[in-house]
């Protein structure tokens, strides 16, 4: 009970919400109730009496006297409790039921366009009370004006005296009734949420070494289902990033081992005869596989400083600049193409620079030895980096933006992260990288950005 009382509790706000609507509608409902009732009973009693008006006024022939009170009980015009007054135009009196309630009803007159409903007798000494109406009628004798009513039934009295008791009886059945209607409410509501505290429970254990772990949405309710398949869902991308962090760990290990291993060997025997090229060789490749390394932990920390506007020219004549001598060291060359006005983006530099660099590495490794990397800066705000390499394989598709990824036939050096490196800059510059193989030999890839500056 503690635990509903608690503020905030979702089990208390759903049985104050219940209560409310419950309180309002039984309200509405009575109410309902007795203006119906009382609507009921006076449309029935005034049709009655506009009824027995109308007979009344067409008993009234032109050539014969008006009926006595008991020539109309007779023949079924009124009943023998009705009391009646006919009066002409000027109000004289054509004809009564009895002279106490023609004395009445002397007051009474009807208003013109409309029926006057009135009362008689119900608080003095009269001997009958009278509920009725004076209304104008056409008769034989021309316009007329009845008065028409009927004894105050006694029962009436006892109707209204238990619907009285009603109101007065309901006044403290009904927040009983209403308290009633929580506790089996809250009973109710808590049965209905089980479901979500097992749900609670199950999230809790979920642990680092168990993120396998998933949440049933059988049973939920289908208000809460789609917030539990997200969360799944959620749960599915942190275990894929742990698992692409155990792989980015295993490889990064891998492939530092080998060159490590090969200086180190070539330290112990360092009074010898050293093969410094292969030294220089695992060195690079350490340095790249480093380079990368940081070149992805600082995308995936998502603090790039994304307000610096640049030339994607100097941005890419200055990579080209830097990396002449590694295509010279390998024996090809850079060749690079600008456009004639600036193109500015803004965004972060260095780590366009360090993807531009990636294609470009990428670029140099698979093209022939004597043949040429062109790097073109296009008017579209696009980088493009051509090879006369053996293209990309068609059914590798988008896979080569994978971290890791590498083709089985792919012999060189590497750890499958620069293509992967390219793609993420690009996202977070709200561009878009891609690739196709040129009809005249190698592949083409292009940094497109959007607009800007």
């Amino acid at each position: 009970m503690m635990k509903i009382l608690q503020r905030g509790s979702l089990e208390l706000r759903l049985a104050l919400r219940l209560g409310a609507v419950f309180l309002v509608a039984t309200i509405l409902a009575v109410g309902l109730f007795f203006y119906l009732g009382d609507r009921t009973a006076s449309a029935l009693t005034r049709q009655n009496l506009f009824a027995e008006a109308d007979e009344l006024a067409l008993s009234i022939g032109d050539d014969r006297p008006i009926m006595t009170f008991d020539q109309l009980v007779d023949s079924g015009v009124i009943a023998p409790t009705t009391a009646y007054v006919i009066r002409d135009q000027e109000g004289n009196s054509l004809a009564f039921s009895d002279a106490e309630f023609e004395a009445s009803v002397r007051d009474v007159s009807w208003s013109r366009g409309r029926a006057q409903y009135f009362t008689v007798g119900e608080n003095d000494d009269q001997s009958q009370a009278y509920t009725g109406l004076a209304t104008r009628e056409n008769s034989g004798q021309g316009p007329v004006t009845v008065i028409v009513a009927e004894p105050y039934n006694p029962e009436n009295a006892i109707l209204d005296k238990m619907l009285d008791e009603f109101a007065i009886t309901a006044a403290w059945i009904i927040p009983l009734f209403i308290l009633v209607t929580l506790i089996v409410g809250v009973a109710a509501i808590r049965g209905g949420l089980k479901s979500l505290v097992d749900t609670s429970a199950r999230v809790a254990s979920i642990r680092p070494e168990s993120l396998s772990l998933r949440l049933e949405t059988k049973g939920l309710p289908s208000e809460i289902a789609p917030m539990v398949s997200a969360f799944n869902q959620a749960l599915d991308r942190v275990e894929e990033g742990f698992e692409v962090q155990r792989r980015f760990t295993a490889n990064a290990a891998h492939e530092l081992r080998t060159p490590l291993t090969v200086i180190s060997g070539a330290l112990e025997n360092w009074g010898e005869e050293v093969n410094t090229t292969a030294l220089r060789h695992d060195v690079e490749r350490m340095n790249r596989l480093v380079n990368q390394l940081l070149q992805v932990a600082r995308l995936d920390s998502g603090i790039l400083d994304m307000s610096e506007e640049f030339d994607l020219n100097c941005c890419a004549r200055d990579v080209v600049q830097h990396m002449v001598p590694m295509a010279i060291n390998k024996q090809r060359t850079l060749a690079f193409t600008g456009t004639e006005k600036p193109k500015t983006v803004q965004g972060n530099r260095l780590a366009v620079e360090d993807a531009l660099r990636n294609l470009i590495e990428n670029a140099l490794i698979h093209t022939p030895v004597g043949t040429e990397v062109n790097v073109n800066v296009t008017i579209d705000r696009s980088i493009e980096i051509r090879d006369k390499g053996p293209g990309i394989e068609d059914s590798h598709g988008s896979r080569i933006f994978e971290r890791f990824f590498r083709s089985p036939t792919n012999k060189s050096p590497g750890a499958g992260l620069g293509l992967a490196i390219v793609s993420e800059v690009m996202r977070q510059h709200a561009g878009t990288v891609d690739y196709f193989n040129s009809p005249e030999g190698g592949a083409c890839f292009c940094m497109k950005f959007g607009e800007s500056g």
